[in-house]
């Protein structure tokens, strides 16, 4: 069984939601686990793991429960194979590469985790219109929240020497198609602005980590997200995936 541990926010929730499913129709075994902080920083995951404060609600292969743990006790509590961060978009972008939380937070990872892969997951542009008070920091341009993330990102991944899960870049390449160009009439991958759309933005992320993490081959296309999800899409969501 591999075991995935994201330290994250509802950014991690998006990401994670389908990995577990995803890798069953594949004959995966997993247990994913996201432990959800909203908005959190590099700054405040790294403070949190200084202390034993439950503070991380943790979700576990898609699912909330009720329960809140610490970081420190999650890390110790298994031999995890992949642990992905992030931080909130609100803060990514807008500050140097080399940064300082991230540098402690992975220092502290590779010293006490040393058979885990680490990752970064590449967060996503908010939608064109979205009025987040955030996204006044990009002057509220998509694609140019799109650069500012992926330059960030990919310094930080060489700064640490992890890996990058480019959820952001799948789903910027996902909007210059046809279905999914909102400016032309196509649906929106977001929920309202800033978080992944329940069905097919979830779908690709999820189809992103899967790749990274599992190096799934999506070409057989072997699940769908919902009764209700059209194959044409997902189908598309997966061939985006594989071409990135």
């Amino acid at each position: 069984m591999q075991k995935i541990l994201c330290i994250g926010s509802s950014f991690g929730s998006d990401g994670t939601h389908y990995v577990h499913e995803l890798a069953a129709s594949y004959g995966i075994e997993t247990k994913v686990v996201n432990l959800f902080l909203p908005g959190g920083t590099f700054e405040q995951h790294w403070t949190n793991l200084q202390d034993e404060t439950p503070v991380y609600l943790y979700e576990e292969n898609g699912q909330f429960t009720k329960q809140k743990v610490s970081l420190s006790a999650v890390l110790a509590a298994e031999d995890w194979d992949d642990i992905v961060s992030h931080q909130a978009s609100g803060f990514t972008g807008i500050q140097d590469p080399a940064c300082h939380y991230a540098a402690l937070l992975f220092d502290y990872l590779k010293h006490h985790c040393p058979q885990a892969h680490l990752w970064l997951q590449q967060t996503w542009a908010y939608e064109v219109g979205c009025e987040r008070e955030a996204f006044a920091k990009y002057d509220y341009n998509q694609f140019l929240m799109y650069q500012e993330l992926t330059v960030i990102y990919q310094a930080l991944a060489e700064e640490f020497h992890v890996g990058v899960i480019p959820v952001g870049t799948v789903i910027q390449k996902l909007r210059q198609t046809a279905p999914f160009d909102v400016a032309k009439g196509g649906r929106s991958l977001n929920r309202d602005g800033m978080h992944l759309d329940f069905v097919y933005g979830r779908y690709a992320a999820g189809a992103t980590w899967a790749k990274a993490l599992l190096d799934l081959d999506l070409s057989d296309h072997r699940f769908e997200p919902t009764a209700q999800s059209e194959a044409e899409l997902t189908t598309l969501i997966d061939e985006t995936v594989m071409t990135t």
